[in-house]
């Protein structure tokens, strides 16, 4: 696979450079709510060798890399944070490699690792004490190994392992691990569509996969938590009377009908979804357009302002880049975990600081970063053709 040209490499570092120095500046370290969760985790993982609660084998991987420089620095998370930090620097070097390996123009890398780097509603978590640095770099690792995917048995066990490494991160893996199946079934597509029973194993396959792996993670997760006191951002219902509190935030539940609390996880979302269509219809594409805008009522009109503009510079740009990639397996697998991360959030809640876009980050930034090369291109053409011509 192209890499990237040095100096655009010197580029990208730098930048990354004067990023970090900004957010550790302006924001410093940041123990969040969750972060507390993750530390508590750790701390009893490093006295004890095992779990707190059997769930935090979903985010074992942080947990575990929190423990292990705790006890090596008495305690200290900076060294964790710098991690974070060089591991985001080397996902955007291998971000720039994806989208030069797909547009064969080093520009289209340097534009990818740009915007990756420059998008500070996602590059900020890198000093932050929690999953989402490590859940965007690793899936950058995932769709490098991808754009050079050959299908050879050490391709697979490599792409076993780092999937499941990514869910170990944090258990919202499972959409990019939906993905990468998708991207397998697009890249074996020709072996597939031979047989038509094939492609009925594998449906079949699939579909029982879903269903067992879906039903075991629901309970887990309730989605149905939030639904029932009408969230349509997480936990808004515990600020009411409160000055972050808004009311458009929050949905009228009167009249919707819920499944019995004794019924599976999975039929108490199907019966949900078709009891109370319209509501369903109307709340998740709020939630959808919160996500994919990132905007939200409680911001400043200044970084509303901002979103809006950044945001349809990386659609318009992202749209040009599907154009040119679209039916690539890599296309499928931007495009698979895009529409399944919407997905989830339309029928649970969208995250109040918009962590839940990280899983698509990678992916889009990709698209925005070759798109960037295909307008700059068809500018070019146009200017040149326009120009007079010698005689």
């Amino acid at each position: 696979m192209p890499g990237i040209k040095f100096y655009k490499i010197i580029i990208l570092i730098a930048t990354w450079a004067a990023v970090h120095f900004l957010l550790w500046h302006i924001l410093g370290i940041r123990n969040l709510y969750d972060s507390a969760r993750y530390i508590q985790s750790a701390t009893y993982m490093a006295e004890n060798g095992s779990f707190k609660d059997p769930n935090d084998v979903f985010y074992s991987v942080p947990i575990a890399m929190i423990a292990f420089f705790a006890a090596v620095f008495s305690g200290d998370l900076i060294p964790f944070l710098v991690l974070q930090s060089v591991l985001s620097c080397l996902a955007a070097l291998t971000i720039g490699k994806v989208a030069t390996s797909f547009f064969d123009d080093h520009r289209a890398g340097l534009a990818a690792g740009l915007i990756f780097l420059l998008w500070w509603d996602n590059i900020q978590w890198n000093t932050t004490v929690m999953t989402e640095s490590l859940l965007c770099s690793s899936i950058c690792f995932l769709m490098a190994w991808l754009s050079r995917f050959k299908n050879t048995v050490n391709d697979h066990v490599i792409l076993l392992i780092i999937v499941i490494l990514i869910f170990l991160v944090r258990p919202t893996g499972v959409v990019v691990i939906v993905g990468v199946i998708v991207f397998l079934i697009k890249y074996h597509w020709n072996y597939l569509s031979a047989e038509r029973s094939r492609i009925s194993i594998l449906i079949f396959s699939l579909s029982l996969l879903a269903l067992i792996g879906g039903g075991a993670m629901l309970n887990t997760w309730d989605f149905m938590e939030q639904n029932k006191v009408g969230n349509i951002v997480t936990y808004m219902d515990g600020l009411e009377g409160k000055p972050l509190y808004h009311s458009s935030l929050r949905s009228d539940i009167s009249g919707l009908d819920f499944a019995d609390g004794q019924r599976a996880p999975v039929f108490k979302i199907f019966y949900f979804i078709v009891s109370n269509p319209l509501y369903v219809l109307k709340t998740g594409s709020l939630k959808v357009l919160y996500l994919m805008t990132g905007l939200r009522p409680y911001y400043s009109t200044l970084h509303n302002a901002y979103l809006v503009l950044w945001m349809s510079a990386i659609y318009l740009l992202s749209y040009f880049g599907w154009k040119r990639i679209g039916r690539t397996p890599i296309g499928w697998f931007i495009m698979t975990v895009i529409i399944v991360n919407a997905a989830v959030i339309a029928i649970s809640t969208v995250d109040w600081d918009n962590r839940f876009y990280i899983p698509m980050e990678p992916g889009i930034v990709v698209l925005a970063g070759i798109g960037t090369m295909q307008i700059l291109d068809l500018a070019n053409s146009r200017r040149m053709s326009i120009l007079p011509k010698k005689r």
